[in-house]
């Protein structure tokens, strides 16, 4: 679908996990993640980093980027280019095109025959992406380590204070290919009495600041779902979205 747009784009290669970009924390990883990462894990992470964080601290004009990994595809009668105005005139940062699992989220309304959600719990996944310049600015400005996987990273809207939202039906789904990223969960971890009391006691914190910062949106919910109410927001549009896919990602710049 690439070859055909109108949209420029371009592939990035992908990072490895000798990339030192970002210092990884395994002591942290067992905290918090629950387990080691793989270097697979450690790569994948490095590589979204590297295309937000080029993206966050480019002169470009572009005032949103869309990320897409190697292995999807792309709904062909979707107009993605219609995507900055929706999320410029709604007020999103970060829109999910697709994700592995459909967890706990908040209905918001209807965008033609899709719906907009709001996400509570994260839901996993990050192979496609819009994040405005000042999503990506939030995100980059909140990691300073690698000591999780990027989509849980990513997705942590308590700690980098961006919500994630998802438009569903998703215009992108994900191949039926085996994943070449080893999961470092598949190796279960041992832990020291210090480290399951460490985890018992990070994880009620940060369920904690993860009902508190949901609480806070509810606000915001009803505004958004009160804008999704007036029709003129399906109005044509002329937005220009760049495609820059990278090799195990596809990544895009759009400007609104």
């Amino acid at each position: 679908m690439l070859k055909e747009s109108t949209l420029p784009w371009r592939i990035v290669d992908a990072s490895s996990a000798e990339d030192r970009t970002l210092p990884y924390d395994e002591g942290r990883a067992l905290i918090r993640h629950g387990s080691r990462l793989t270097a697979g894990e450690i790569g994948c992470f490095v590589s979204h980093y590297n295309c937000v964080r080029e993206f966050a601290l480019s002169s470009s004009s572009s005032k949103y980027l869309l990320v897409l990994e190697d292995d999807v595809w792309m709904d062909s009668s979707f107009e993605f280019s219609i995507l900055p105005k929706i999320m410029s005139r709604l007020g999103l940062d970060y829109l999910m095109l697709y994700s592995r699992q459909i967890k706990n989220a908040r209905f918001l309304g209807r965008i033609g025959v899709r719906s907009l959600f709001r996400f509570i719990s994260p839901p996993w996944g990050n192979q496609a992406y819009i994040v405005s310049k000042q999503g990506a600015e939030k995100m980059i400005n909140a990691i300073q380590r690698i000591d999780r996987p990027i989509d849980d990273e990513f997705q942590m809207y308590w700690i980098n204070g961006l919500p994630t939202y998802a438009l569903f039906p998703y215009p992108v789904i994900e191949l039926n290919f085996a994943s070449t990223l080893p999961k470092g969960y598949v190796e279960r971890a041992r832990f020291s009495p210090l480290q399951v009391l460490q985890r018992f006691t990070y994880r009620l914190v940060n369920k904690t600041r993860r009902a508190c910062a949901h609480f806070l949106l509810i606000w915001r919910d009803k505004k958004i779902s009160d804008e999704l109410k007036k029709k003129d927001l399906y109005i044509p549009v002329s937005d220009s979205l760049e495609l820059h896919p990278r090799s195990g990602t596809g990544r895009a710049e759009a400007q609104s």
